[in-house]
């Protein structure tokens, strides 16, 4: 007997069942700007709203026997793993006040699907407060214009698309869901490509830098590690999460200098009482600070880690 799906999951599949259908598609308006979408509505023949309900009912069905977590930064997503995330803690709060009510957006026209579409979704209304959307990234969607060679097969025989005709194939996934309160991540990168603003990360590294410094944790070249980082989304989480972190004050230059003697780490990260950013070893000092490396009190090995969840034990304070 299969798995059941989790009960998150669960609550989405009855709305897809029991709601009306449609299509938005998130076209950016700008690649240099954040979360400046313009959505657009598709009308769909009852053919196609048939075949997107099953597509989507089989696409959660995937998730079956899942496990839901609550969203950290430290860990990545494993297979049949989901990311729950409130929408205003994911900044999602107006992406899903747009896709709640999709009668207000203008309809999509032929010349639309020529522009770069970031995401389609399919979204499932029963009313104001109960919906819920299916979000795939813009590159799984198949469109073909009339410049391809395609042909549509209609009324026994192979025809030429018109000049205002498009031909999309979508696939039966999702990469992120959200009903009126959550979201629900499945492929992490999706969600960073579409809603993630690198401007505005950007802006707040070097204040995440002076928080470091402001906590005893000072860099030698901090220019250049604050320039490192704003190139680099993965180094940006990194960073924010070792400033937001409770465990700062237990860092010193002489327990990373015992760390670094441990786990055979290049002894240039400390330079006195200050830390030093290596270019060519970029990820090193982060992961330091990010308390990656870890020991195994069942074998005595040593662990470098790009995956950890935090558990409260009977040395941590609950």
């Amino acid at each position: 007997m299969p798995e059941p799906l989790p009960a998150e999951l669960g609550a989405l599949f009855d709305t897809v069942q029991a709601s009306d259908f449609t299509v938005v598609l998130g076209l950016r308006e700008d690649e240099k700007t954040g979360l400046r979408y313009r959505f657009v509505r598709a009308d769909v023949e009852e053919g196609f709203r048939r075949a997107a309900r099953e597509s989507t009912v089989n696409a959660l069905r995937r998730f079956q026997g899942a496990t839901i977590l609550q969203y950290d930064s430290a860990h990545l997503l494993e297979d049949k793993e989901v990311f729950k995330r409130r929408l205003n803690d994911a900044g999602l709060e107006a992406v899903a006040d747009v896709l709640a009510h999709p009668a207000v957006l203008p309809a999509a026209s032929y010349r639309d699907f020529d522009r770069k579409i970031d995401f389609y979704a399919f979204v499932y209304l029963q009313r104001p407060e109960v919906w819920a959307a299916f979000i795939r990234q813009a590159f799984q969607v198949h469109v073909s214009g009339i410049h391809k060679l395609i042909a549509v097969y209609r009324a026994q025989r192979l025809a030429k698309p018109s000049d205002d005709q498009r031909v999309l194939r979508f696939d039966d996934r999702f990469d992120i869901a959200l009903d009126s309160s959550h979201c629900y991540v499945v492929k992490e990168t999706a969600f960073d490509d579409l809603f993630i603003d690198r401007a505005e990360w950007q802006k707040r590294v070097p204040a995440e830098v002076d928080a470091l410094i402001e906590r005893g944790l000072p860099f030698a070249n901090a220019k250049e590690f604050i320039a490192a980082c704003q190139s680099n989304l993965n180094m940006m989480k990194k960073l924010k999460r070792i400033a937001e972190s409770d465990y700062l004050d237990m860092i010193t230059p002489e327990k990373v200098r015992t760390l670094i003697a441990e786990y055979g780490l290049s002894r240039s990260l400390v330079a006195g009482d200050s830390f030093v950013f290596d270019p060519g070893d970029r990820w090193r000092i982060l992961k330091v600070l990010d308390d990656d490396y870890v020991k195994s009190s069942l074998t005595e090995r040593r662990y470098e880690t790009n995956s950890k969840v935090h558990i409260i034990g009977r040395t941590d304070s609950p």
